[in-house]
């Protein structure tokens, strides 16, 4: 399986020193250029490099500019990069958050999940027993908001209500 990131998963999984979820659910990430400078930007408390050197990350630069050049036109360049470098690979899934860049993904025919899924996959895989444990973490340890009804349903989808 193929998979693309954005920087938003990463990051958030950094910042709860969680990143396991996507090794033990994808075994291998491939991230564009922008993602990686990004992540670097981070502050130097989540051990980004470390991450990066992880065997089971790849960095790849694009090769669709006028692909590119269109999305960045609509999106921030990392999520251009994430969704060029998706249809240069002919990837089968985009790690993204953010709306519109979900959206244009699908248009676009990518398969897309958010960390909420990730999440979810993570319990149905059983490689974590419970997502309120870090969901609570997301909310109270980074920038990540979820609001009171997609919450309750998140939780009714992981049968934790």
């Amino acid at each position: 399986m193929i998979v693309v990131s954005d920087t938003s998963c990463i990051g958030y999984l950094l910042m709860i020193d969680n990143l396991r979820l996507l090794k033990d659910n994808f075994n291998q990430i491939i991230i564009p250029e922008a993602v990686r400078s990004e992540l670097l930007n981070l502050s130097s408390k989540y051990n980004v490099k470390r991450f990066l050197d992880e065997r089971w990350v790849e960095v790849m630069s694009i090769h669709q500019s006028i692909l590119f050049d269109q999305l960045s036109k609509q999106l921030d360049e990392r999520e251009s990069e994430a969704i060029v470098l998706c249809k240069d690979l002919n990837a089968d899934l985009l790690l993204i958050d953010e709306r519109k860049g979900t959206s244009i993904a699908r248009s676009l025919g990518i398969n897309t999940i958010g960390i909420l899924g990730v999440l979810l996959l993570s319990k149905r895989k059983g490689i974590i027993s419970s997502v309120h444990p870090v969901l609570n973490k997301l909310i109270s340890e980074t920038t990540f908001r979820i609001s009171k009804e997609l919450h309750k349903k998140f939780l009714q989808q992981a049968n934790e209500q």
